[in-house]
């Protein structure tokens, strides 16, 4: 008999990780069905694009105040 959980199956992993980002790995570290390289992996991948997406938001931010600032 499968015991797995709905939330433990890797498929809903994977949707929640493109619909919640970096809040998923927690779910991901708890499903037994994720090997434990694919967990680093996850979770490195999930940091760098965490950390690029953050600075692209910074460089928007800057942009945007330097435009704020010509319309006054």
């Amino acid at each position: 008999m499968n015991t797995d959980k709905w939330y433990h199956k890797k498929s809903f992993v994977i949707l929640i990780i493109f619909i919640f980002g970096p809040l998923a790995l927690p779910l991901v570290w708890m499903s037994p069905n994720i090997t434990l390289k694919w967990k680093i992996a996850v979770t490195i991948a999930l940091t760098v694009l965490t950390y690029f997406t953050y600075q692209s938001y910074l460089e928007v931010k800057s942009m945007a105040d330097d435009y704020m600032q010509l319309l006054q």
